[in-house]
This record gives C-alpha cells, structure tokens and sequence, in this order.
C-alpha cells in the first residue's frame, strides 16, 4: 500500500498490530511514525508508551511480550523497531529456517492480528531507504520474508509522490512561511529538482531543506524564479554553465579566471570539473540531435535520463553553436580524460590544456 492509502487508514484507525513502513522516501516513513506516535502514544505520556529499538539489537520475542502488556499510562504501547536486519539482509539456511520457525512465525502471527481495544499495542516495523532499494550482495531490497510481513502486517512503501501530492507538499510549506508561488512556478521548481528522472536520488528530504532556503533567505512575499534558479541550481552546475559560456563565446580570459577560482576553492576539483563539462556538452550535442529530429525536448530528457532543467540550459546553449564544433570540443575532453587516466598528464595540466586551445 502506499503513502495515500496511509492516509486514509491513519485517518479511520485502521490497522493491524503490526505497522511496516518501508519505501524510497524516508522523509514519509518518519512522517508516518510520528503520525502514529502522537495519535496512539498519547499526548502526555509518550515518554512511558513510546518505545524505539535499533533491529540490529532488537529482541523480537521480547518487543511481542512488550506489545502484549497493556500501558499502565493513558495511551497506547507503541513499540518502533528500525531496520530489523531479518527484513533485508540475506541470512544462511540454517539460520534462516530457525528464525522462520521461530520469532519470525511468532512475528507473522502477532502482525495479522488486529487488536482495535483501548489497551491494544502497535509495533512499528521500519526499513531505511538505503535498505529497501540497495541492490549490493549482501543488502539486496526486502527479503522474502520481509516481503512476507509487508503483506500480513499493515504494510506501506512510500515512494515517489504524484504530481498532485507534490504540489500540496510544496504548496503547504509555501503558504506556512507566508509566501506566494505561482503554479508555473511550482512546477519550474519540481521540474528543476529532477525529482522526476527515472535515476534520481533527489528526494523529498533534499526538496525540504531547497525549500527551507528558497522561503527563509528571500525578502519578498513573492518567490521569483530567479530566486528558485538561484538557490536550487547546484554551485557546480552554476559554475560549469558560466565557463561554456565564457569558452564558446571566446572569452578565454574568463574562462581562466573561474578555473582558477573554482582551484583555489578546491585544488583537487580538475577531474570533476573535467566531469562535468563532458557531461554538459553531451547534453548539448544530444539538443543539437533533438533540434534536428523536431523532438520535444521534456521527451529527450526522458529518453536520455538527465534532469530536465539541465537539459534545457544545454539546449539553450547548444542553439549558439554548431554541432561540429560542440562535438570537436567532446572530443578532445575524451582525450584529456583518457590522458588523465593513462598518466600522461595530471587531472589540472589536462584541465588547462584544454582551456588554453579552446
């Protein structure tokens, strides 16, 4: 189930003993915990009936003993277990079998009960982000079993918002701060966070903290996009457009002043900064494709998984310049990457090298 089922089962108090809330947002599992705190652990005495355990020490047995013994406290006992290690980590046969027959079958049965009484307990299972979708040998998303309890408990990942919930997310925050924001620019701003993109690891954790900025380090009531530009776009995406802009236009003096401010900010930046160019001319020599072929510029984001905001300053800056030209650029960053990693040259000699024959 998800984030909006979620919703509507806190909102009818409707849920078995057991809460599993696992999902790539962690920033709604912690919503949804702290939901369920204040709503069963009783406004004056959380302290006494809100219980949390790292599951790499947990005791199952002990935490289901616990949720079995009503509160002495008005309220009810909730019990939250974080990253219960039997839930996404693989685990030998033997020992496997042996948890299965044992707290793991007591888990299980204790989950798909539903206890709805004053006295009842409710045991918060939790899985971390980084558990749920790491796809390393030994962290491999849930387990069978895990995906076994996710079915039997009250089971929610919470992933990805809709559009519509994303917007009610920021426009929330918006108003709270007593602020404005258009809706065109509501959605400069999300189309901007690549929120979107199918690789993204841009989250609502990193959307809250942009947010924070954009309402608390501007002075008017009304957002501008400039401001949301200003403050969402990275300093090394700001830094990298500044210096095409400087290299394609010839102004190479320029173009030397910001590598040397962005190498005595970080003197081991060359690589990244080398990085980063290759990327954004890749970028622009695919606009450069996109413009020959009529395709929408949304859909080639798409197709070639980049941020979309990013594309559209590649696009804006591929339209100056030939084609040609953007690919011979492309080429002798290759070599220059290719002579960093061979040895020829270090990452700054190879940096400079080619801001010098631009």
């Amino acid at each position: 189930m998800s984030y909006k089922e979620f919703r509507k089962d806190l909102r009818s108090s409707m849920f078995n003993n057991v809460v599993m809330l696992t999902g790539k947002e962690n920033f709604l599992v912690h919503w949804a915990v702290n939901q369920l705190k204040k709503k069963y652990g009783g406004k004056e005495f959380q302290a006494q009936n809100v219980h949390e355990f790292d599951g790499a020490q947990a005791d199952i047995d002990e935490v289901i003993g616990m949720a079995r013994t009503p509160s002495m406290f008005p309220g009810h006992r909730v019990l939250i277990v974080r990253n219960y290690p039997w839930l996404f980590q693989k685990k030998g046969k033997e020992e496997l079998k042996e948890f299965q027959e044992g707290a793991g079958a007591r888990l299980l049965e204790y989950a798909a009960g539903a206890d709805h009484s004053e006295y009842a307990s409710m045991i918060i299972m939790t899985v971390d982000a980084q558990y749920y979708k790491d796809s390393s040998p030994r962290n491999c998303g849930l387990t069978a079993y895990g995906k076994k309890l996710l079915q039997k408990s009250s089971g929610y990942e919470m992933n990805t918002l809709n559009r519509a919930e994303l917007e009610g997310f920021i426009g929330k925050r918006v108003k709270a701060a007593g602020k404005q924001m258009t809706r065109n620019q509501l959605n400069y701003l999300i189309d901007l966070s690549g929120y979107y993109n199918e690789e993204s690891v841009y989250r609502l954790d990193d959307l809250e903290n942009d947010l924070h900025k954009i309402l608390y380090s501007t002075e008017g009531e009304q957002i501008t996009n400039e401001e949301i530009e200003d403050l969402m776009a990275g300093d090394a995406d700001k830094f990298v457009f500044h210096l095409i802009d400087a290299l394609m236009s010839g102004n190479r003096k320029t173009a030397i002043t910001l590598t040397e401010h962005i190498l005595y900010e970080d003197p081991k930046a060359s690589f990244q900064v080398i990085g980063l160019l290759i990327s954004q001319f890749e970028m622009m020599y695919d606009a450069h494709l996109a413009i020959e072929k009529g395709v929408d510029l949304k859909r080639m984001a798409k197709e070639i998984g980049v941020n979309e905001y990013r594309f559209k300053k590649a696009y804006g800056a591929a339209k100056k310049f030939r084609k040609n030209r953007i690919r011979d650029l492309l080429i002798q960053l290759y070599n220059a990457d290719r002579d960093i990693k061979r040895g020829n040259l270090s990452d700054r000699a190879a940096l400079e090298a080619f801001i010098l024959h631009v």
